[in-house]
């Protein structure tokens, strides 16, 4: 089993980060000296949100922040962080839509974006980010869950750097009705017919299996098989140049390797197809043992049953129990060995004494409290 060296102080809330192949890493540690300056008694209520231009401005360098009727410009060429942001209080375990409508020219990869981050602004808890790109009157947007409830910061501008000039305008939160619709995009069709895909209620869990271990079958391709998968060209030509699947792309393309910390490139490949191809949510699950994460999978949102549920594909394995498909918050290290359930053709741990060790050592099941989705949102 692969270790994964991170303390678990860093665990909470991370997103997509669990892990020490890292990839991508989202702007999570980001921290600004005037983040606490609104407190959660003076927080709005749910929903609510002030003007733009009574935002609270950020600005570490030479940028400029500049309210105009109805929002704020962003313009410079600097270092630093500039953004702006306000308080909201959230209701826990619901979905929420997050927009803000864009006119913009950023000139380099700093981004740009609206996040929701945690009121000590250290965890990014959902994003819509541009890079080195223009438009006009765009919305941007994303739909993140919130588990818990309390007040979140909402956050637009440049965290990392400035260079460019970007207007914010008509900044909203509602909340979301999430209800599974496939995307138009080549990669939905093209599984949904190879793989026969059905998102009813009665094939949804099904589906989600499928997808998963398709994921396996490309991942594991020259590890398993030593042999490249016909579906490389394939996916080269659907989504290989498509950022969304930053972790996908670039683990299937990297198999010689694929085999360090395989649970984490697994889960988080399966993820994005899950999150970008059907606009199912999903949120990682981190096994802490002796202070580190040794083991990472994630659960998906069933609409139909109207919770979370587990799926692990690197050990192609949910929890079942009763004939009823388990989340988090029904099990714990003690029962959930005699849920495991196994699914698919293709698997990276042929036998599950593994998997079992980990749930008899298991301190910690640090799941994500925050799910985020910016495409293909509907």
């Amino acid at each position: 089993m692969t270790k994964f060296s991170i303390p678990y102080l860093f665990l909470v809330s991370l997103f997509l980060s669990a892990c020490t192949k890292d990839t991508v890493v989202p702007p999570s540690d980001q921290s600004a000296s005037s983040a606490a300056a609104n407190s959660a008694e003076n927080a709005l209520p749910p929903y609510s949100l002030f003007p733009l231009q009574s935002w609270q401005p950020v600005a570490s360098g030479r940028g400029v922040i500049s309210s105009i009727r109805g929002g704020l410009v962003f313009s410079g060429n600097s270092q630093g962080q500039f953004y702006a942001h306000q308080q909201v209080v959230l209701p826990p375990r619901q979905f929420f839509k997050v927009s803000v409508t864009v006119d913009y020219t950023i000139n380099d990869y700093s981004p740009a974006g609206i996040y929701v981050m945690d009121t000590a602004m250290t965890n990014t808890m959902g994003e819509f980010e541009k890079v080195y790109s223009s438009g006009s009157a765009e919305t941007w947007e994303f739909v993140f869950y919130s588990k818990t409830a309390g007040p979140v910061s909402l956050v637009i501008g440049f965290l990392n750097g400035m260079n460019g000039k970007v207007t914010f305008t008509n900044a909203a939160i509602t909340t979301y009705q999430y209800r599974p619709r496939i995307s138009a995009a080549g990669l939905s069709n093209y599984l949904s017919r190879k793989l026969r895909l059905v998102f009813t209620a009665k094939q949804y869990d099904t589906s989600i299996c499928k997808i998963s271990d398709y994921v396996n079958s490309v991942l594991l391709c020259r590890y398993e098989y030593y042999a490249d998968t016909i579906e490389q060209p394939i996916l080269d030509n659907l989504i290989g140049a498509d950022s969304a699947y930053t972790y996908f792309n670039d683990y299937r393309n990297t198999p010689d390797s694929i085999t360090d910390s395989y649970c984490q490139k697994s889960s988080l490949s399966l993820g994005e197809i899950l999150t970008n191809a059907f606009n199912i949510p999903v949120r990682q699950i981190y096994m802490v043992i002796g202070g580190v994460g040794l083991h990472q999978f994630q659960e998906y949102w069933n609409p139909f049953a109207g919770k979370w549920i587990i799926i692990d594909p690197c050990f192609s394995t949910r929890y079942l129990k009763d004939g009823v498909l388990l989340g988090d918050q029904d099990i714990d290290s003690q029962t959930a060995p005699g849920y495991i359930t196994r699914f698919g053709q293709y698997y990276y741990y042929q036998t599950l004494d593994p998997l079992i060790q980990l749930w008899q050592q298991l301190e910690v099941l640090d799941v994500n409290g925050y799910y985020s989705i910016t495409f293909p949102y509907i």
